[in-house]
């Protein structure tokens, strides 16, 4: 059995190979609260592929004068995600749309992963940006309420938060997303808070693995 095969037949098996799994701290409530923000929109099925930035380069030592896009991807973060995304390629099939940060790590990050998809285009995205609040980021989805699956490339703890408020409702951080690490949720009749669902989170050194 090639390792592809395997790992698809064993990410429905959460406690399994827990060495490759992020952390998912426990929520105290799956109860969604009232909350004024929040927004869903009706789909068929849409799953979300959730990516966090590759490692970048030490703002300490990177050229003044650089704009205010923030660090690039270290010459190891670019190897890094290419293995990443071929990794990803592997477990899904297909991406329709691809959204990230405006910062630049995040903008790499996203053309490595679209390359690997055919060339897609990324699309900015400004509620991805660290400090955003993740309701902000229904509006964007929204736009593409008919795709099947849709990418987003973004930063902690912006992206815990957002995973964790699409699973259950509470804006409070459970997921820890390590640079180059995804998780996918699925919907299905709408997107809104708590009505997420937890396909797999995975760690990228068993990502790179996966695309050797």
């Amino acid at each position: 059995m090639g390792f592809a095969v395997w790992l698809r037949s064993t990410l429905v098996t959460a406690g399994r190979g827990a060495h490759n799994w992020q952390c998912i701290r426990p929520v105290t409530t799956f109860t969604a609260p009232h909350d004024p923000q929040h927004q869903e929109f009706p789909v068929a099925r849409m799953q979300l592929l959730v990516i966090r930035h590759g490692i970048a380069e030490d703002p300490s030592v990177v050229a003044k004068g650089q704009d205010d896009s923030g660090p690039p991807l270290s010459k190891e973060g670019k190897k890094m995600m290419k293995r990443v995304a071929a990794g990803l390629r592997e477990l899904v099939d297909e991406i329709d749309v691809i959204g990230a940060s405006p910062l630049l790590r995040a903008q790499q990050t996203a053309k490595i992963v679209a390359k690997a998809y055919d060339d897609l285009p990324v699309a900015t995205v400004d509620d991805l940006l660290p400090e955003s609040d993740p309701p902000a980021l229904m509006n964007w989805l929204g736009q593409h309420s008919t795709a099947d699956v849709v990418a987003i490339v973004g930063h902690q703890p912006n992206l815990g938060l957002v995973v964790t408020w699409l699973m259950s409702g509470v804006k409070a951080s459970r997921v820890d997303l390590a640079k180059g690490g995804t998780c996918l949720l699925e919907f299905s009749e709408s997107v809104s808070a708590g009505n997420g669902t937890l396909q797999w989170l995975l760690k990228p050194s068993l990502l790179r693995r996966l695309g050797d």
